[in-house]
């Protein structure tokens, strides 16, 4: 049986990988360049044994020194991220409210899956119908002569259909708007760290405006420092039970 082994020779420092016989341990194996003897297979084949639990031992060596610096890594970015949400909290106003309008029917599915928006509802897993399992505040079908309605019409066409509504303002004239379409309403309370936490755009004015300019960006300042009445925050896909307040106000 033939292995390769990789030997250095001790009179001119040189290595290379010398092909031996195993079976023939009483054979010498000599350097190719200087052809000085660099000893029998069965010492060779002995020191690459230690050579290799060498190896194997420095190898774990390194992975643990590895791990250690990962820890460590992973210690200072959990700092830093814990420093910057710090930061964030005491950038807000001391009186900044967070709120989600919804139906009161929708409760119950929120109490059990967070807050999603319409798009996921309306998708696996959920396949909710709209107006069944689940009522949006929003303008029903029809509305303005779009078939699901300008609400819908507009999100779809600022890609805008797999965000959560949130605004700062408990009295805008959305909410009005929903309220006078005769909607059993009720607030969410979102906890502020939702919006440092969670995927978000935020608005200075509402989002899907055309009567307007209005600017959307990652900035949670955007929304946070705007004067107009309908800034809202816009999470992606859904928010999780653990940002919603347990007490919801009726208006």
């Amino acid at each position: 049986m033939y292995k390769a082994i990789l030997c250095r020779c001790k009179s001119c420092s040189k290595e290379k990988n010398y092909s031996v016989n195993t079976s023939d341990i009483n054979k010498s194996v000599f350097c190719s360049y200087c052809n000085n003897k660099i000893g029998s297979i069965a010492e060779i084949i002995k020191l690459d044994e230690v050579a290799q639990t060498n190896r194997e031992a420095e190898e774990r060596e390194r992975e643990k020194l590895q791990a250690i610096e990962n820890e460590k890594r992973q210690e200072r970015l959990k700092a830093q991220k814990l420093k910057e949400k710090k930061d964030f909290l005491n950038s807000i106003p001391n009186d900044f409210k967070l709120f989600h309008f919804t139906d009161i029917r929708n409760l119950d599915s929120i109490k059990q899956h967070g807050l999603l928006s319409w798009e996921n509802l309306e998708k696996e897993p959920f396949n909710y119908s709209r107006g069944k399992e689940y009522f949006p505040a929003s303008d029903p079908p029809g509305s303005h002569g779009y078939r699901d309605g300008l609400s819908r019409t507009l999100d779809r066409n600022k890609n805008l259909t797999n965000y959560v509504r949130l605004c700062k303002n408990s009295n805008h004239e959305m909410i009005e708007a929903a309220k006078a379409r005769g909607g059993n309403l009720c607030l969410l309370k979102i906890k502020i760290e939702s919006l440092f936490e969670l995927d978000c755009l935020f608005a200075d004015d509402n989002a899907t405006t055309l009567s307007r300019p209005v600017e959307i960006n990652k900035d949670y300042k955007t929304f946070v420092n705007s004067n107009k009445n309908q800034a809202e925050a816009l999470v992606e896909n859904y928010i999780p039970l653990e940002y919603i307040e347990k007490n919801w106000i009726k208006i």
